[in-house]
């Protein structure tokens, strides 16, 4: 059962509007901003607030056009608006990155809240049996920090009701505090606080670098939305709310803002340097305004804290329902309560994550990682929504009015963030997150998605290889640029006589730089050979026929189909099979359709050895007598040694050649040599003295150990008009000696439609 089914929904306001804004101002807008204003100036400020907001805007319609889409969202916020177009293994990675974010988030408020509270307990006589135990002042704000930690884990164990609840009188606290910061030229007590001009320069450096230093202190304020995205399993109209109370909550945040820079413009700038806005607007003196500001510098830093910690054990109850998670973490979706509608193990495994946080030390790294851990998943939203734009996938139909070149800024601008977030560390943490992220993509894609990628990618490619091959009727190929785009047929009228071994050989074709489409044409029923796809990459299409007579007309009709765009089909690869009009298809494929044929004729005493990381070795022997059938046969021999290149397998052609006249020995292998040589092609060279033996004999005896034979087939109208010998002979009388054969190992004849020049001149 889902937790969306079980748990008590809210609506816009405090399921969205509420964590969002409470996360948009929080410690950046009382600790950071005043500083920076000062050193600035309003004019400078002004715009990198503008501009930060942009990047905000720019995701939040990511978002709409992300959640509209979908008729269901569930729990996980932009996990699950992530994972929904990038797929089960991309957003699963970003999913997990994304919680452990959210989990190492919850400690950082804590120490926030813990920071402005430690000089004044630590200086407080009802604190100092506080003070003797914990004398540093690290660890004191590290047990000052765990304490509210504590106290955010109890509030949320509670329930998520109770926690909102509580956000918000929060939120009320926090809005009185910004309308104190706000009043302060009117109700201030400080006398030297304002000098009466704004101060729009800033007093400090202002080159670019120290611009970019300022925009990218600041951008963690605006990326708030997340926290109330979170949210989404538990809204009552996820896609509604989603929408409207995120971009409420920035536009609110946007006005604050503007006004809280324009503000602390007034104030003295060097003041503002000196010291905490707490202790310029008198504090120390017990004023009214800088109280109120004070505990709004805690309440902020902690509803940001609740918030995560709401949304947290949400993202990580999603990772479980996606099946994301080994399951033996299923567990952690469960609650200890009976009947309880919280994901409470799960809240207590996201507590003990964070509490290691605050006892690490180095907040600083760990801060950076989490900041660029969020930028990335915003990043990651902005691309989504891009691609499903750009693929113009027909079931993507948001209702929302976004607009590809708004996420594609997104992207840019949260990519270009990230490098300049910190430099050099930047640079070093966003490759360990990117490292990290491929490692669990690839982990995911290994045991949970069977090393399938799905969502928007197919749309995206499609696409892509649409408009690209719209643009090949515009190019002449050549013989430069040949490439084998392969139809491949196999027969079959029981399980068992079903062969892959020609279908892998066409696999091999093509799987370097090629295309191919294999095709089983059976007369049985259409639940048989179910295996045939086992240990294939490529699709296979199942042809059913009446009869057996009618394998040939399949088979031309396929063959005089049309192709797809402009990538045509320039190869036809058969298995042999007695049932077929042999001279009918290779009319039909070479004469009619000018396309090249390669007949397979298999040896069911040879065991396979050609399939993929089997065998350390592969061997092919390439029968040559130097016409276009020789040319194309050493270039299939050369494909396939690229291919299994690729695979690791080693692969040994040789090019073997049987003279007429004993005279010819040195001049046939001189030629072949510099043939070899000019192509560039790595093979070893045979010549045969002639003999009396028939060309089935010289194969069977100098061939046995190959993997594979390649022998041309002749061209009856073409080559009967010469004298035909020996090998000719045999070719020129295919059909009636093919079964001779049979004792030797997989034959692949090869007759060209047109030549082939293996050398480019």
């Amino acid at each position: 059962m889902h937790m969306k089914e079980k748990s008590k929904k809210f609506g816009t306001f405090e399921g969205v509007f509420i964590p969002s804004i409470e996360a948009i101002l929080g410690t950046v807008l009382f600790l950071i901003l005043p500083r920076q204003v000062a050193e600035s100036g309003l004019i400078k400020m002004l715009l990198i607030i503008l501009f930060a907001h942009t990047v905000t805007v720019s995701t939040a319609f990511s978002l709409a056009d992300c959640a509209t889409n979908l008729n269901r969202i569930g729990a996980g916020g932009m996990y699950a608006l992530v994972r929904k177009s990038l797929g089960i293994a991309l957003g699963g990675s970003i999913g997990i990155q994304l919680y452990l974010a959210q989990a190492a988030s919850i400690a950082f408020y804590s120490t926030g809240f813990a920071e402005p509270l430690q000089p004044i307990i630590a200086a407080s006589p009802y604190f100092d049996f506080f003070v003797k135990a914990f004398p540093s002042p690290e660890n004191q704000q590290q047990m000052i920090a765990l304490s509210i930690y504590l106290v955010f884990f109890i509030i949320v164990f509670i329930g998520a009701d109770f926690t909102i609840k509580l956000q918000k009188g929060i939120l009320v606290i926090l809005f009185m505090s910004i309308l104190s910061i706000f009043l302060s030229p009117i109700i201030s007590g400080t006398s030297n606080l304002f000098t009466g001009s704004i101060n729009l320069h800033g007093s400090g450096n202002s080159g670019f670098i120290i611009l970019v230093l300022v925009f990218t202190t600041f951008f963690p304020a605006v990326t708030g939305i997340g926290a109330g995205v979170g949210m989404s399993g538990d809204l009552k109209t996820p896609q509604k709310s989603i929408v409207s109370g995120t971009f409420r909550a920035i536009f609110v945040g946007l006005i604050v803002y503007l006004i809280a820079a324009f503000v602390f413009a007034l104030m003295d700038p060097e003041l503002l340097k000196s010291g905490s806005l707490t202790q310029v607007m008198g504090f120390s003196n017990g004023s009214i305004p800088a109280i109120i500001v004070f505990i709004g510098i805690l309440v902020a830093t902690s509803s940001s804290g609740l918030s995560y910690f709401m949304t947290g054990p949400r993202t990580l109850f999603a990772l479980l329902d996606d099946n994301i998670l080994p399951k033996k973490a299923s567990f952690l979706k469960k609650d200890i309560i009976k009947g309880g509608k919280e994901p409470r193990i799960a809240i207590i495994l996201t507590a003990i994550l964070g509490a290691g946080v605050i006892f690490s030390g180095d907040t600083a790294t760990i801060s950076a990682i989490v900041g660029i851990a969020f930028l990335a998943v915003y990043g990651w939203i902005n691309l989504a929504a891009f691609l499903e734009r750009v693929s113009r996938n027909p079931s993507f139909r948001p209702s929302s009015k976004g607009h590809w070149l708004i996420s594609l800024y997104g992207f840019i601008v949260c990519s270009v963030v990230i490098v300049i977030f910190s430099p050099p560390q930047s640079l070093i943490i966003g490759f360990g997150i990117g490292f990290f992220q491929i490692v669990i993509f690839m982990l995911i894609l290994k045991f949970k998605s069977e090393n399938k990628v799905e969502g928007v990618w197919w749309g995206v490619i499609f696409s892509l290889a649409a408009f690209l091959t719209s643009k090949l009727r515009h190019i002449v190929q050549g013989t430069k640029n040949w490439r084998p785009v392969v139809k491949v047929f196999a027969f079959s009228d029981s399980k068992d006589r079903i062969n892959n071994s020609v279908l892998r050989i066409g696999e091999m074709i093509a799987s370097y730089q090629g295309l191919v489409t294999s095709h089983i044409i059976t007369t049985g029923n259409d639940d048989m050979n179910k295996d045939v796809h086992r240990g294939l990459e490529e699709p296979i299409h199942k042809i059913l026929v009446g009869s057996k007579s009618e394998l040939s007309t399949a088979v031309n009709n396929i063959i005089q189909s049309g192709d797809y765009s402009n990538i045509k089909t320039n190869t036809v690869l058969l298995q042999y099979d007695s049932r077929i009009n042999w001279e009918s298809i290779i009319d039909q494929v070479v004469n009619r359709s000018s396309l090249n044929l390669l007949l397979y004729k298999d040896n069911p005493f040879y065991s396979w050895k050609s399939i993929k990381n089997v065998y350390s070795e592969y061997s092919i022997d390439v029968w040559w007598r130097g016409t276009d059938n020789g040319n194309l046969s050493i270039l299939i021999s050369y494909i396939i040694y690229r291919s299994n290149l690729i695979s690791k397998v080693k692969t040994n052609v040789r090019i073997i050649r049987k003279v007429d006249d004993d005279n010819q020995i040195d001049n046939a292998k001189k030629d072949i040599e510099q043939l070899i040589s000019k192509a560039r092609l790595t093979c070893s060279i045979l010549v045969l003295p002639k003999d009396e033996l028939d060309i089935q004999d010289n194969i069977k005896e100098i061939s046995k150990d190959a993997n594979l034979i390649l022998i041309g087939l002749p061209d009856s109208k073409r080559e009967s008009k010469d004298k035909v010998s020996g090998l000719k002979s045999i070719m020129y009388r295919f059909e009636k000696e093919v079964e001779a054969f049979t004792a030797l190992p997989p034959v692949l004849f090869v007759r060209a439609s047109s030549k082939i020049n293996l050398i480019e001149e």
